[in-house]
């Protein structure tokens, strides 16, 4: 169909008006990759800010986990279906983490078009991205992992006959997992902050503006954020030992996996450090039988890393990460 002069002009009006009122075309493609780059271009989140959305969504969450309870279910239901409604409030922010990774080396940029006068591309800012690394690493505290003792308490093994909903990965079946639920919902954070193009693009951007942060930066957060002890709470100790396995095995991943030397060098060197820190921590050397859980799961960290760096595995045979229910929608793979 042909177009005149007139119609033209005016449709090239139309979208220099909606540019200006920041209005721009990006697809599926930009949107739906883990590794995707465009701070503002997501699916199924909300707000205009996704970092202070994140922080919010997070408030909302925990006050309703603080609830949550058989009034979830209908009168003369099984029990064990809390677990299903659980499940979509439990991951209520996933969406939100998603969106607002995407900050975190990432970059504006538009389908421009020469003498269109659009802006081609520019990097998130430095204090942009920081804030949404320091948000999303909020997700990864105990506090943010633990499912409340009163909710645990509620949900029995499911009886003969019941069909398996849309339901946590778990260990400890029949019963009702506490554990592995927070180490995927960890690993649904880490594997988009250690995803291997995010990674080459912050290691990119730092060498071109060294106040962007960069790689390391980024890999030392995630180690500190996991790092820290949770307090006296045992269950707090064991989901943050359960948040630092899931971070040094997908460091192991993306030394493993990505193409990038520049990555590959970066994760290797941080791993050889973390072999040598946890070498020295005095927690492997327990004078208490208390201390045999947090003695263990140190020695395997040091001995995991340490064969890795030995022996680099083949990325088939590296550690299964526990999977999420189901998310975006709905009957797709």
């Amino acid at each position: 169909m042909k177009i005149d002069a007139d119609e033209k002009k005016l449709l090239e009006e139309i979208l220099t008006s909606a540019r200006g009122r920041g209005l721009h075309f990006l697809s599926d493609q930009d949107a739906r990759p883990l590794g995707s780059a465009h701070p503002t271009t997501h699916l199924w989140d909300n707000g205009t800010d996704a970092s202070a959305e994140l922080t919010r969504m997070l408030g909302v969450r925990r006050a309703a986990l603080a609830r949550f309870g058989e009034q979830a279910i209908q009168r003369g239901r099984p029990l064990a279906g809390l677990e299903e409604v659980l499940v979509p409030l439990y991951l209520h922010h996933r969406y939100q983490v998603e969106a607002a990774t995407k900050a975190i080396g990432g970059q504006y940029y538009t389908y421009a078009l020469r003498g269109d006068n659009q802006e081609p591309t520019r990097p998130v800012s430095p204090a942009e991205q920081r804030r949404a690394l320091s948000a999303v690493l909020q997700t990864l505290k105990p506090a943010e992992l633990a499912i409340p003792r009163s909710v645990l308490a509620r949900i029995p093994p499911r009886p003969s006959g019941m069909p398996e909903g849309e339901t946590f990965d778990k260990v400890t079946s029949p019963v009702f997992d506490a554990i592995t639920p927070a180490a995927a919902a960890a690993d649904m954070v880490v594997q988009l902050l250690f995803n291997p193009e995010r990674a080459a693009r912050l290691v990119q951007q730092h060498s071109l503006d060294t106040t962007q942060p960069g790689l390391v930066e980024v890999i030392d957060s995630v180690l500190a954020a996991t790092e820290k002890s949770p307090g006296d709470d045992p269950y707090h100790t064991a989901l943050a030992r359960a948040a630092q396995r899931v971070v040094v095995d997908r460091l192991i991943w993306l030394a493993a996996t990505t193409r990038s030397p520049e990555v590959r060098s970066i994760a290797t060197f941080r791993l050889r450090t973390l072999a040598e820190e946890l070498a020295a921590l005095p927690g492997l050397r327990r004078d208490r039988e208390s201390e045999a859980e947090g003695a263990a799961h140190l020695s395997q960290l040091l001995a995991d890393v340490t064969r890795y760096l030995e022996r680099p595995w083949d990325p088939q045979s590296l550690p299964r990460a526990f999977a999420q229910p189901p998310g975006a929608p709905i009957g797709e793979p």
